[in-house]
């Protein structure tokens, strides 16, 4: 049988119940929580490590982050940073394998005011891209804890502006859309579905209906193994047979400057000569329309 083992003041475990003399990561958590009152939650970096996010990996040996009501006068020790708050709703708390932690968006929000503002962009699209949490979902929390002095509210808006157009299925496509973006290149069309004469239905990563061009962003995860491959090859044909200019990316060329794909986007007209329109749904689809008119093609956006 095993014997009691203080983690908090008040709060014991049974030190039989793990492996090795230090008491697990959860168990310390569940500890800091329950010292500090049943409206304690993990947050901050701590909530980042439960729900995976790429901001609270390697984060084994710091501090717990414990967010409580802005009333409780509790200390930080050695081990657990205490974050006060006057916004703290049910609506931003949840419980995940019996931990009490702030929800992924509140978390993100939180987090975005200790980040630069590409991290809080890389973190806002891995947790929209895995399905973490949704747009309605963050834009909410943000209406509810992006106060004055919130620090990290304004940033985790830039970064959802991203996502307001339309979804994206991958870190890479997200990426490089905010490459292109910043270099003045035009709103792409997402996740453009085009139909060939034989009724076989292409779904392409990025477009540009009215200049006839798909950008393709190939990432390792997605386009591995030979028979991925040689379907990668044979939807690009079907493509390029449908009039279709097909380009390809990966993170790698445009974190190395992306040169040579900017002056492919020149020579084909995507950048220079075409309408930039706006970035509204209503823009997309005219030039989706532009273009199935144009090439006597079907054109849907699913």
């Amino acid at each position: 049988m095993g014997r009691l083992r203080q983690i908090e003041a008040d709060v014991f475990a049974l030190h039989g119940s793990w492996k090795g003399d230090d008491p697990p990561w959860a168990v310390e958590a569940l500890a800091a929580c329950l010292q500090r009152g049943p409206q304690a939650r993990l947050g901050f970096a701590s909530a980042a490590r439960i729900w995976g996010l790429a901001a609270g990996q390697n984060t084994t040996g710091d501090r717990l982050h414990v967010v409580v009501p802005a009333a409780r006068a509790f200390r930080d020790t050695h081990r657990v940073k205490v974050h006060r708050t006057r916004r703290l709703t049910s609506r931003d708390v949840t419980t995940y394998a019996e931990l009490p932690v702030t929800t992924v968006s509140r978390t993100l929000i939180d987090l975005a005011a200790s980040l630069t503002p590409t991290a809080v962009e890389l973190v806002v699209d891995d947790a929209l891209v895995r399905a973490l949490t949704t747009v309605p979902l963050l834009a909410g929390a943000l209406n509810r804890n992006a106060h004055r002095g919130c620090r990290g509210g304004p940033l985790v808006r830039e970064a959802l502006a991203l996502w307001d157009v339309g979804p994206l299925e991958s870190h890479a496509e997200a990426e490089v859309l905010r490459w292109l973006l910043a270099r003045g290149v035009p709103e792409p069309v997402r996740q453009l579905e085009v139909v060939s004469s034989d009724g076989r239905r292409l779904r392409v990563d990025l477009a540009w209906p009215a200049a006839g061009v798909v950008l393709e962003v190939d990432g390792y995860a997605h386009h591995h193994g030979p028979r991925k491959l040689s379907a990668d090859h044979e939807r690009r044909s079907v493509l390029a047979s449908l009039g279709w200019s097909v380009l390809t990316t990966t993170t790698a060329e445009v974190r190395r400057g992306g040169t040579n794909l900017l002056a492919a986007l020149r020579t084909l007209g995507v950048v220079g000569t075409t309408r930039t329109g706006s970035r509204a749904a209503a823009g997309v689809r005219a030039d989706a329309a532009l273009w199935s008119a144009r090439a006597g093609r079907t054109v849907s956006l699913g």
